[in-house]
């Protein structure tokens, strides 16, 4: 399972948990909490099972990796997503704008890490 940090950060927010607070739930310091939430650092499996834990939700509910039963998930939420309340939806919507915007710039730093490389086997810069 790979972490889902915006996922991650989200959850913690919404439940109302400050970074000190979380940090003291889950037994390691509000800086290696913020290092993980940016991004610079990476949980063990078993810390990731803690942090969510400690938000009260299953660790796959911070983690980027889609459920087995992702069709049956999609049909969840096309029943569920009507019974949303309109200020819901927009929070969805927004999450689903952040992780594109995430998407698009690992895709673009992908790329030029690859062009990068390509161009260092050839021996030439960019």
């Amino acid at each position: 399972m790979k972490l889902d940090r915006i996922k991650l950060r989200e959850l913690r927010r919404t439940k109302g948990i400050l970074s000190e607070k979380f940090a003291d739930l889950v037994g390691i310091s509000k800086g290696y909490i913020s290092r993980i939430e940016n991004g610079k650092d990476t949980p063990s499996q078993a810390l990731l099972i803690r942090m969510a834990e400690a938000l009260d939700v299953e660790p796959s509910a911070i983690c980027m990796d889609p459920p087995a039963g992702f069709d049956s998930l999609k049909v969840s939420v096309d029943i569920i997503w009507p019974k949303l309340p309109k200020h819901a939806q927009a929070a969805v919507y927004a999450y689903m704008e952040r992780l594109l915007v995430q998407a698009e710039k690992e895709k673009a730093e992908a790329e030029r890490d690859s062009g990068a490389h390509k161009a260092n086997e050839s021996g030439t810069t960019r």
